[in-house]
């Protein structure tokens, strides 16, 4: 069930194996192994996971549906690559990948984060 999961929300979000694993901070063939099933991402992983597919631990290990959006997100936020969108959320693939290590930060990492851009747009 896991390995079904993951695939289907990398493929949700337009993203290589390689560029979620470079997020993760592990080889590739290590998450390889979690979306074939030959093994299980350790709870540290798969706090990371609900992270950048924004859903909850449950969705991804037990395919509960009412779980698979963290509570205030939208009903079905679909995102796809840019101009590949029919009614979807459409971001270029380094968009992607900056909003995926945005929800990777810590809280106050991201007030800096904000704080630091709204400083480069005043330039």
């Amino acid at each position: 069930m896991i390995h079904r999961t993951l695939k289907d929300l990398r493929k949700s979000y337009a993203l290589t194996q390689k560029q979620v694993s470079d997020l993760l901070k592990i080889d590739r063939s290590s998450y390889t192994c979690y979306e074939t099933g030959k093994s299980h991402p350790p709870i540290d992983t798969l706090v990371k996971l609900s992270k950048i597919y924004n859903t909850s631990i449950d969705y991804i290990v037990l395919g509960k549906k009412e779980e698979r959006h963290h509570v205030g997100t939208l009903a079905e936020p679909r995102i796809a690559p840019y101009g590949q969108g029919n009614n979807t959320l459409t971001l270029e693939q380094d968009e992607l990948e900056l909003l995926c290590n945005y929800r990777l930060l810590k809280e106050n990492r991201k007030k800096e984060l904000i704080q630091y851009l709204k400083t480069l747009q005043e330039d």
